[in-house]
């Protein structure tokens, strides 16, 4: 059990301190469809219908 506890501990402070490097940021054209996408998931009405879209 110790064994367990040190292993799950390392291994969340390697991942705490470990640099995730560039964290890519969408483009225009990326924030432009999403936004698009968005604005047909809503309803006449103005009420937001949950979509899940993938890039």
């Amino acid at each position: 059990m110790a064994i367990l506890f040190l292993l799950v501990i390392s291994t969340m402070l390697r991942a705490a301190f470990t640099d995730p490097g560039i964290l890519p940021r969408a483009s225009k054209a990326e924030i432009l469809e999403y936004n698009l996408m968005r604005k047909m998931a809503t309803t006449r009405a103005g009420i937001a219908v949950f979509v899940t879209i993938a890039f």
